[in-house]
């Protein structure tokens, strides 16, 4: 479990109830930036916030395409995540000396046309009670010993590898770092049962 996660989000977010839910059952300290409460010049506050981070939580909304003000923040805090000094508790991810944790949440009914080009782990969620206890129990847990899928776009323009974890068994999903559509060759289910012989996921 991560102790410090700096959540990049709108604050327009009809969603952000379901994560404040979800960090108000844990032990790990949250970081939500509103720029009212934040004293000039806010980017030497925002990369000191992230700088002691061990993860950053990106909340996709319509709201960060629809606010630019919030889009260029947004892509600010991920930048500062990508160039992070890298002592994060699971170094085991680690792609390189340098980057956090970074996580991409996508409304599963909903299509955010919003590219983070920096992502190590990427969901699609739905906000409800039955999916904010499974998300609670997964962030509480050891994240080393999730079953993700790794997965790697396959545009010739990203090529970028993630984490990908998911209670729905979708055939495709959208690039969170370039937007274009990445197919299965298999059903992700039965990606899990390879990649985990063990341990027939029941999600």
């Amino acid at each position: 479990m991560y102790n410090v996660v700096f959540v990049s989000h709108s604050k327009h977010d009809p969603n952000l109830d379901f994560f404040h839910k979800i960090f108000s059952e844990l032990r790990t300290e949250s970081i939500w930036m509103e720029f009212e409460d934040i004293n000039p010049p806010p980017s030497l506050f925002i990369r000191d916030s992230v700088n002691k981070s061990d993860a950053v939580f990106v909340l996709l909304s319509k709201y960060l395409v629809d606010k630019q003000h919030t889009n260029n923040w947004v892509s600010f805090e991920v930048g500062l995540a990508a160039n992070h000094k890298k002592t994060n508790v699971y170094p085991e991810y680690a792609h390189s000396e340098l980057g956090l944790d970074t996580w991409v949440f996508e409304p599963f009914d909903e299509d955010i046309n919003f590219a983070v080009p920096y992502c190590t782990h990427y969901m699609r969620y739905v906000p409800t009670v039955k999916f904010l206890k499974w998300l609670r129990d997964k962030l509480r847990g050891d994240i080393t010993t999730e079953k993700f899928v790794p997965v790697t776009c396959r545009h010739k323009d990203c090529k970028i590898t993630f984490n990908y974890l998911s209670r729905f068994y979708t055939d495709s999903l959208n690039c969170p770092a370039c937007r274009s559509v990445i197919h299965f060759e298999k059903s992700y289910k039965d990606i899990l049962r390879e990649l985990y012989p063990e341990q027939n996921s029941s999600e």
